[in-house]
Parts: structure tokens; sequence; C-alpha cells
């Protein structure tokens, strides 16, 4: 009697530990209000990046990226260009260039060839979706 409830608690136990461990792996580990920054380099953090690609119907009339982060003013950003003769370049408008935050406008023809990676000094970050965490490379 005394073996099978000792089995049953100890059924408990491990179920709650499991319950528990499942639930901690599926919240996401860095909320949307925790603080984060990738080091860039030469005083450089970048803390986001915000790609947008306006359309018209089916056409794409253009597309602006939006970095924030600290020590950004007047750094050279290139931005990374699929297909033929892709690459990073200097392609885009840079229309705010503060330390802070910055913002390029891409005609639609750069708009449409943006790979989703820029080159910040010597690192290399991507971006996925409209509003993502950089990754560095």
């Amino acid at each position: 009697m005394k073996s099978r409830e000792v089995r049953k608690r100890l059924k408990r136990v491990v179920s709650s530990f499991m319950i528990i461990a499942m639930l901690v792996t599926i919240m996401p580990i860095s909320p949307r209000d925790w603080s984060f920054a990738v080091p860039v380099g030469d005083e450089i953090d970048v803390t986001s990046i915000r790609f947008v690609r306006e359309h018209n119907g089916f056409n794409t009339v253009g597309a602006y990226v939006e970095i924030a982060g600290s020590g950004l003013q007047g750094k050279t950003i290139r931005f990374e260009k699929a297909g033929l003769g892709g690459g990073f370049e200097e392609i885009g408008e840079k229309v705010i260039d503060e330390d802070t935050f910055v913002k390029f406008t891409f005609e639609p023809e750069d708009a449409e060839v943006l790979a989703g990676a820029m080159r910040i000094g010597t690192s290399e970050l991507t971006w996925a979706g409209n509003i993502s965490k950089p990754q560095c490379h």
C-alpha cells in the first residue's frame, strides 16, 4: 500500500515538472519589453530594424528601413542586393541621420532587390519581417 502512494506522489511530481517545463519552453525567451542591443563596433549598438515595402496593388512603389540604436549618425550603411551584380552597396536615400535613429527610403527598383541584410562597419545584420531584433553574423 505504501509503495503505491509513493508511486502516485512521484508521478504527480514528475507530471508537475513536465507541465512547468512545457510552459517555460513555449514562453518567449526575451519578451518585447526587455532591452537588447547588438554591438556593431565603433561604439555602435543596433536595437531594432524595421523594413517596410510599400505596395500599390501588385506593384512595389518604394520601401524604407528604420534603424534604432546608438552611435548611428554619420555611419556608412550598405544594404545587400539580391540577384546578379548583388552584394553590399550604398543604395537608398538617408532621410534621417541622428545618433539614435536612421531612416533610408528606396525607389521601386532598389526596393525590389533588397535582400534583408545590411553591413555597418565590419558587422552584417539581418532582419526578418517588418520589425525585428537584428541578428549579427
